[in-house]
């Protein structure tokens, strides 16, 4: 499974009782996708932290693998135990699925969808599909075009158990109380106190402009301290990601630079008490809403509802 650091970025130091509960995760083989757009905005990376605290009725965590599309589609294996072709479950995380364009990280929806079905390896075993993308569920092209829930459907390899779902508006994160892992998504929300509002302003445009700008040091690399801004950070690890040929990373290093860059991440964005420190924190800022209407379209094989 993961190295001791990668449990204490992703889960804050949560010891998991090795017995029982890592052999079942090693079955569930359940993949986080990011792309291009992932440094784009603090919400991204704030989703890979929500999907990795999310665990099933077994108590096992549902997503225990990510994984990178480049822009020319390949997708490549960032942490976890687990190849593509053996996922089961997948959660998909990318900006961009507009109605009126129809493209998931600067990647048009089918194509997208298509380099997904080239990385299954000719294998059907994805049962779910979750992406949190805005718009995935409306229709492109004035309406007249299909969704992107409908390009995974037509691309992807599925079988007769997969469901595939995302919202027809723009989704954002609510609720939890200052806990992530009880957050949800939705595409329809409010603030969950009239006085809440100027406190949502102020922290969501604190937590963008520290994204952007706070200067923070990494140990990206094994005795190589880099200092820039989280995005910034950001957008090199994913650069370095890309590289192919005799410089490429290997698979170690790549998970090593996602562990330091994810628990710097962790600790300044999401602390152990999200009251803490409120004006800066994930966990906070989607206690001050909560959701009025649940829209998510779930469709595919698995429920025999077509994809829009």
């Amino acid at each position: 499974m993961f190295s001791r650091k990668t449990r204490k970025g992703l889960l804050g130091g949560v010891v998991l009782a090795l017995a029982g509960l890592m052999a079942g995760e090693a079955g569930a083989a359940g993949g986080m996708l990011i792309t291009k757009a992932y440094c784009d905005k603090f919400t991204n990376p704030r989703d890979i932290l929500w999907a990795h605290s999310q665990r099933d009725h077994n108590n096992r965590r549902n997503y225990t693998n990510l994984f990178y599309m480049k822009p020319n589609g390949n997708i490549i294996k960032v942490f976890g135990e687990n190849a593509f072709d053996e996922v089961d479950k997948l959660f998909i995380t990318s900006h961009g699925t507009c109605a009126g364009v129809g493209d998931v990280g600067g990647m048009e929806n089918a194509a997208f969808a298509q380099s997904i079905r080239n990385a299954q390896g000719g294998h059907a075993r994805l049962n779910e599909i979750l992406t949190v993308s805005c718009q995935a569920a409306s229709r492109t092209a004035g309406g007249l075009g299909p969704s992107f829930l409908k390009s995974l459907a037509d691309n992807v390899r599925t079988n007769a158990a997969t469901t595939i779902s995302g919202w027809p508006d723009n989704v954002v994160m609510v609720g939890g109380n200052g806990l992530l892992v009880n957050s949800i998504y939705t595409d329809q929300f409010d603030v969950a106190q009239p006085q809440d509002l100027a406190n949502l302003i102020f922290a969501a445009s604190s937590i963008s402009k520290r994204w952007d700008n706070e200067i923070v040091r990494m140990e990206l690399l094994p005795q190589r301290i880099y200092t820039n801004s989280f995005r910034a950070q950001c957008e090199n690890m994913l650069e370095t990601f890309e590289v192919d040929g005799p410089s490429a990373l290997t698979a170690n290093q790549r998970e090593r630079m996602f562990e330091e860059f994810n628990s710097v991440v962790r600790t300044k964005f999401l602390p152990a008490d999200p009251y803490r420190n409120p004006i800066r924190s994930f966990a906070y800022l989607a206690g001050l809403t909560r959701s009025t209407a649940d829209n998510k379209v779930t469709c595919g094989p698995g429920v025999g509802v077509n994809c829009p």
